[in-house]
């Protein structure tokens, strides 16, 4: 193992703890994971939608709506 990093039986942990903090500043894994995209996004990643509704006209399903 290079020098500056812990080495040791029972270093696992930390070596693995630390990787997983450090990821965070890699771009590409960053934008795979952060999930904005599908936050932002008004289909919210449905592969196959038409539209969004903004206005229910059927008084009988107007009850069943969360507002």
């Amino acid at each position: 193992m290079p020098a500056g990093k812990p080495s040791g039986l029972k270093t696992a942990r930390k070596l693995r703890d630390h990787r997983r903090t450090q990821r965070w500043s890699d771009k590409a894994y960053k934008k795979a994971h952060i999930g904005t995209r599908w936050k932002a996004n008004p289909f919210k990643g449905a592969s196959h939608a038409k539209g969004v509704v903004l206005e229910k006209l059927n008084n009988r399903i107007l009850p069943f709506v969360n507002v």
